[in-house]
This record gives C-alpha cells, structure tokens and sequence, in this order.
C-alpha cells in the first residue's frame, strides 16, 4: 500500500511539473525571425496600385418564345416528321380503331405471344363458348366473342374448341389507311 501511495504522489508532481517546463519552452522562442520575413516581403511587393473592378451590367432575363419550333434536343425529329407526312397522305377507308375505347389485358401483348389453352362452356346455362389464353407473364385469361386481344386491335369474331378467330386493324402501308385482316390463334398442343 505504501509503495502505492508513492507512484501516485510522483505522478502527481511530474504532471504540473512538466507542464510547466514544456510551457517555457514554448515562451522563450523569439518571433523576429518571422517579423524580418514580413517585414521583407511586404518592402519588396510595393507596386503600382490595382486597376478597379469592371462595372457589372445588371441581368436582363431572355423570354422563351419557341415553344412551338422544333425541339433542338429532341433525337427523333426525322421519325416525327415522316409520321406527320404519312399522317397528311392518308387515305380514309372508312376502318380505324376506336382511340377512346378502354384497352383490355391481353392487348398489352403480340398474338405470337398469347397460347390458346382450352375452352369451357356452362351447359346448363347454355353460355356461349369461352376460350382459356395464356399470357407471356403465366396468368391464363378467359375470353369470349367480342374481347379484344393482342396489340393490332384484334376482336374477337369468333370461338371454336380448336381456335379463336379475330378480326385485327392493321395500318394499309399502300394507302396510309386502315384495312382490316382475319387472323387466328390456334390451341397449343
């Protein structure tokens, strides 16, 4: 306990102690070393006085008056354009799809995606015929005569338990027009 007491005391003094001595030393040094540098430097940079900062114009905001020119950034103008052309040539068949007519699932997908996978009928009820197709993501849809399906405005004409007759809009390139063609999807074996 004594031999303790002693390392505690000497830790005690050797801390102020050595504060104190570390505190001189940092006191005693001289700064004219510095003060002479200053002093030559600032005797040597004496010069002509700056030239005064240029006057600033006040910033007069530009309106943006192109809103309906040509989009500069724009990379498919040359695609726009030809649309525009097609659109002024077209020749009206009397057959469009309706633009306003909400768009049903399986028209998110092309016919070649879409598998026919069975039919099913209530006899009892004596409903129509309803066929079983299955869409690229795996969810099977049922449809009946009149649904639309596939991403050329095809509508159901009619249901067999072999195949789904359809009637699709496809766009006439010799006309610019509409034209109407019969397609089908067959049951997938």
């Amino acid at each position: 306990m004594n031999e303790r007491w002693s390392k505690q005391r000497i830790v005690q003094w050797l801390v102020p102690v050595t504060m104190v001595v570390l505190l001189t030393a940092c006191a005693e040094q001289s700064t004219s070393d510095l003060e002479a540098f200053v002093n030559r430097v600032q005797m040597e940079s004496v010069g002509a006085p700056l030239e005064p900062l240029p006057e600033v114009e006040p910033y007069v905001p530009h309106e943006y008056r192109a809103q309906n020119l040509k989009d500069p950034f724009s990379t498919s103008e040359w695609v726009k354009a030809a649309e525009i052309r097609q659109l002024e040539e077209v020749v009206d068949s009397g057959i469009s799809p309706d633009p306003d007519r909400p768009r049903e699932e399986l028209e998110r997908f092309e016919l070649g995606a879409l598998k026919m996978v069975g039919t099913f009928q209530n006899i009892d009820t004596g409903e129509t015929l309803w066929a079983l197709v299955r869409a690229p993501d795996g969810i099977v849809h049922r449809v009946k005569e009149g649904n639309f399906m596939g991403t050329n405005h095809g509508q159901i004409a009619n249901i067999t338990e072999q195949r789904i007759d359809l009637s699709e809009i496809v766009r006439d390139e010799a006309t610019n027009g509409w034209r109407e063609r019969d397609n089908n999807l067959s049951l997938a074996e």
